[in-house]
């Protein structure tokens, strides 16, 4: 367990450095971003259980505050914890096809997200105005990150065979 965790916060750590300086300054439209960590986050999660994507989600949040983006250190932590055991419980019940199933998690994992940002940003009263979370970029992200999804989650799924080999003796 402690090996998938730190596989996958590593995983999660190189996605959110190629995020914040290649695709920051390559791939951005209207300046919105794909979250490409929020992408391979979910993929693991409901691979590897809501354990693994808590403590990832965690430590990948940890991350991304430090990189400082005008919120306050640990406001990504509880977004990506929760979306970590959100899709974490979906382990066994979730099955990913090529296309189809990528592109609707895509999809809906970025509006969780921003729900739950913009839960914690009311409930500690920050400031942040409405449309951060629920403008116009969060249709352009939403869509961006459905797309990316097919791919990332077929790349993600090649890294899990290479990396993370499964236990020997009982599964359950």
């Amino acid at each position: 367990m402690i090996k998938d965790i730190s596989i996958v916060t590593g995983i999660l750590a190189a996605a959110l450095f190629l995020q914040t300086t290649f695709i920051y300054h390559y791939l951005g439209i209207y300046s919105v971003i794909p979250d490409l960590a929020l992408l391979l986050l979910v993929f693991f999660s409901v691979q590897q259980g809501s354990i693994v994507g808590q403590f990832s989600g965690f430590l990948a949040g940890i991350v991304l505050s430090m990189l400082g983006n005008g919120f306050p250190m640990g406001f990504f932590s509880i977004a990506y914890l929760t979306i970590g055991y959100l899709f974490g419980i979906g382990k066994g019940n979730i099955f990913f096809d090529p296309l189809l199933i990528p592109l609707l998690v895509g999809l809906f994992s970025t509006i969780i997200r921003n729900f739950i940002m913009f839960l914690v940003n009311w409930v500690f009263q920050l400031g942040h105005p409405l449309e951060d979370f629920f403008g116009l970029s969060l249709l352009i992200e939403s869509l961006y990150n459905g797309i990316l999804a097919i791919p990332v989650f077929a790349s993600a799924s090649w890294i899990k065979t290479k990396l993370m080999r499964g236990r020997r003796g009982f599964h359950g």
